[in-house]
């Protein structure tokens, strides 16, 4: 993490060692599903492809995501979230506060709760009642990203 709350702007960065586990647990189920894929001969041709490809695709998505990890810059006038290829600004006041998100028992991302402006002003594109996370493999843990935030979003809001 760059920056304090003192001397911003604040980067948190995805965590390229955690990204590359992930990398390599693609490849290892790729590989895994490719030997079956040999071994089954001609039965389940088609689904093992799929599975393969799949598997594949998921892999090289984790490779970009390596060499062009993810950030979230806090700074006095909002919050820019870059996501692989794609980066959103958004202002402090459009949030009503940030909070743990667990998609899975054993999985925590830092989430958002958008305000009711927000949540009017882009209806069409917010299908989740205008919660949203900033998915996973940060630098630092999820509580601990949520807790920065809400400092950030209270102190600059």
């Amino acid at each position: 993490m760059q920056g304090t709350l003192d001397d911003p702007p604040i980067v948190i960065r995805q965590d390229r060692h955690k990204i590359f586990l992930l990398l390599l647990v693609c490849l290892v189920l790729a590989a895994v599903s490719g030997t079956d894929l040999f071994e089954s001969g001609a039965r389940d041709l088609a689904w093992h492809g799929f599975v393969v490809a799949t598997l594949l695709a998921c892999a090289a998505m984790v490779a970009w995501n390596l060499a062009h990890p993810g950030s979230l810059t806090l700074d006095r006038n909002g919050l820019t979230w870059k996501n692989m290829w794609r980066s959103f600004r958004y202002d402090w006041n459009e949030f009503d506060g940030f909070e743990v998100y667990a998609p899975v028992a054993w999985r925590q991302w830092p989430g958002c709760v958008f305000s009711a402006a927000h949540r009017k002003q882009r209806q069409s594109q917010l299908p989740t009642s205008g919660r949203g996370s900033f998915g996973g493999n940060w630098e630092m843990k999820a509580k601990d990203v949520v807790a920065l935030l809400n400092e950030a979003r209270r102190r600059w809001s």
